[in-house]
């Protein structure tokens, strides 16, 4: 049997190797032994996960022996594990990452040092990290064990969600948009990386950008505010002149009643601060039923409104930067009928499916409950009605997070005047990027002619989740264009050697003859496109390099390098335009140990080598 892996983690998060996203080295004690069981643990991936661990990333695999190219097998697919491990975590790892080394172990039990370079994130704990390599190997010593027979997968997913996921989900910090928003950054060849607190820079210098799960840095921040209180929403639309709910804020039982009255029956009882549908009621038509609507909507918020209802369906619309990407009816947890099978026997089939997904992508169950009874009654149906093809059998009268819901694609007809008023939302708010909520019986029909109304502008809405049922790859695409120039890069060249700054400043006042606010850094120099000195805080260049490449107004830079302290800290960029070489004599940093000046300087060009997007030029002198 295999042995638990042993995780050391090393380095500060950085470009290493030729990886894409900046990363953290780790070591794993891997056995050849465990490469009879790699046909099944393929399959597990293959079946499970929908990924094959092809592209396999080794540095000099040509100098391997057989037993250290078994380990590497292992190793790579631990990797790949991991990387789908993480992700549902919400760790934007995209990359699996890359196999540095390989060496015997020291007390000869067998097993392999493999040390690995992988994705990861500064401002995040490694536990994250470490866990789910754990967990990996977990899986493949489970596999190798008792194979891949239904019984024994249905564990192993079901142990990585208590053991992994439900364990590991709060320690990532981000919400269900963070992966499929850098996921799609990461496709479009677009870097970020990790800020704090969830929150990503895409993009170098004047070309960067911070998002926030689908939040963006040019949210209003009063805006948002705003948008978390439903009374302060509707009251800024109604002053605005755009269609509101006609709401009364109440602070007890008694208020709630003559509310009620005073609108008109039926009423809509919500939480005046919460989110995801909690705590609202709706198809409130008398007293009883007002009253305990009420104080469970108490219990969540100090503040409740009662609204009056409206006919229709919650529609949401996607705004940003000024367009709608997109307008999708939230319709409420539903079976959609085939023509054949009762609302039972959909139910159950629904059910089933959702069983074969991977336990954390599962949707609550189809409920079969007395409220749900209740929704199949209003809505004309039973148990055992049989819903014409395409027809839909609400469950539930709402669609909320706690149940989730079904989702249509109205983005081809929603009509123009609807279109106008949640744009008009979204800026009355400061949001470039918001979620209008209208509530309409046919987005198709222009607001005023059918009643509708904004029920909500929501800051930071859900773009792109497993949940929502509708495919977003054409607006997450649309949002990372509006928000993200080009792919986010500045031009950033690198001269190397003793006699580099020179040239180096040469190169800047090039830049900046052309109209470039082009920046320069090296060990000693720091120089704005003024030619005047910059005083940065960064002990060394690998932070004057970051500094500047999170600084708005770098438009390109420029680097001098005549250390190898690269060779300690890593690169702070994952990108080179041109890398020129102006001699090899280059001082030696304390980090980087005990090497001849030739080997520093053949390591020193490799790394930098491994991000050149262009061709290197030699001293042009």
């Amino acid at each position: 049997m295999p042995h638990q892996q042993r995780i050391r983690t090393e380095q500060t998060c950085t470009y290493l190797a030729g990886i894409r996203q900046p990363g953290k080295i780790l070591t794993l004690a891997i056995n050849p032994l465990m490469t009879p069981h790699l046909v099944n643990f393929d399959k597990f991936l293959l079946e499970n996960f929908e990924v094959e661990p092809s592209g396999k990333q080794v540095i000099d695999a040509e100098k391997l022996n057989v037993q250290q190219h078994a380990c590497t097998e292992v190793a790579w697919r631990l990797m790949i594990l991991s990387r789908e491990l993480l992700q549902a975590v919400r760790a934007p790892v995209f990359d699996p990452g890359k196999i540095l080394a390989i060496k015997a172990t020291q007390n000869q039990d067998g097993h392999y040092a493999v040390r690995i370079i992988v994705p990861w994130f500064d401002h995040i704990s490694t536990i994250p990290l470490q866990r789910a390599y754990q967990a990996a190997n977990r899986v493949f010593m489970a596999v190798a064990k008792n194979g891949t027979e239904p019984r024994n997968v249905a564990l192993i997913l079901q142990q990585l969600l208590d053991n992994f996921i439900k364990q590991t989900y709060k320690m990532v910090p981000g919400g269900e948009s963070t992966v499929p928003v850098l996921a799609n950054a990461h496709h479009k060849g677009i870097p970020f990386h990790h800020i704090g607190k969830g929150t990503y820079q895409l993009g170098w210098g004047k070309q960067a950008r911070l998002v926030d799960r689908s939040a963006v840095d040019s949210d209003s921040v009063i805006g948002s505010r705003l948008s978390t209180n439903k009374g302060f929403t509707a009251t800024l639309l109604e002053q605005a002149g755009l269609p509101a709910p006609q709401h009364i804020f109440v602070n007890n039982e008694q208020e709630a009643i003559n509310a009620a009255q005073r609108i008109g029956w039926p009423v809509v009882i919500k939480p005046v601060d919460r989110e995801r549908g909690e705590g609202i009621v709706v198809d409130i038509h008398d007293n009883n039923r007002l009253l305990h609507a009420y104080r469970e909507a108490h219990k969540l918020s100090p503040g409740v409104l009662v609204e009056k209802q409206v006919a229709g369906v919650c529609h949401r619309i996607y705004v940003s930067n000024g367009e709608v990407l997109y307008a999708n009816s939230r319709l409420a947890k539903s079976v959609t009928g085939d023509g054949i099978h009762t609302v039972a026997e959909l139910i159950e089939t629904a059910n089933n499916t959702e069983l074969k997904k991977l336990p954390w992508r599962r949707l609550k169950p189809c409920p079969s409950d007395q409220e749900a009874l209740l929704s199949l009654k209003q809505a004309g149906f039973d148990m055992s009605s049989i819903p014409a093809e395409g027809e839909r059998a609400p469950l539930r009268r709402i669609e909320a997070t706690a149940w989730g819901g079904a989702s249509d694609d109205h983005s081809d007809n929603i009509h123009p005047h609807n279109r106008e008023i949640a744009i008009q939302a979204a800026e009355l708010f400061g949001l470039d990027s918001a979620g209008i909520d209208l509530i309409t019986p046919d987005v198709s029909v222009p607001w005023h002619n059918n009643g509708a109304i904004i029920n909500e502008v929501n800051f930071a809405p859900l773009l792109g989740s497993h949940r929502t049922g509708f495919k977003l790859e054409g607006a997450l695409a649309q949002f990372i264009e509006n928000h993200v120039p080009g792919n986010g890069r500045i031009p950033v060249e690198v001269f190397v050697g003793k006699k580099s700054v020179p040239a180096a400043i040469d190169c800047q006042k090039s830049y900046v003859g052309k109209g470039i606010d082009c920046f320069m850094t090296s060990h000693i120099v720091n120089r704005y496109p003024t030619g005047d000195e910059i005083h940065i805080a960064a002990p060394n260049l690998f932070g004057k390099c970051r500094s500047l490449l999170m600084n708005r107004v770098v438009e390109a830079l420029v680097i001098a390098i005549d250390s190898d302290e690269f060779l300690a800290t890593g690169l702070p960029i994952d990108s080179i335009n041109q890398l020129t070489i102006i001699d090899e004599e280059i001082a030696h940093a304390p980090e980087t140990g005990e090497m001849e000046n030739s080997d520093r300087f053949r390591q020193l060009l490799r790394l930098l080598q491994s991000y050149i997007v262009e061709p290197v030029q030699d001293n042009p002198e």
